[in-house]
């Protein structure tokens, strides 16, 4: 492995293959972990949790 880091479409498709929407958030870090294709806001379910028991973090609009 060369080290650097993978751009924005791998990085981009290794989220899709999961199953994730995975639209980067835009004011911090985070990427959308909801279904592609569904309605309602984006949401991170890993980042910006206020516990570790909340089952969602930072939310942000379509």
């Amino acid at each position: 492995m060369s080290g650097k880091r993978p751009d924005e479409a791998v990085r981009l498709s290794g989220g899709r293959a999961a199953g994730h929407c995975w639209v980067q958030r835009p004011s911090g870090p985070g990427h959308c972990a909801m279904h592609p294709g569904r309605s309602g806001d984006h949401v991170d379910h890993y980042n910006g949790r206020a516990s570790v028991t909340a089952i969602s973090g930072h939310r942000w609009p379509r």
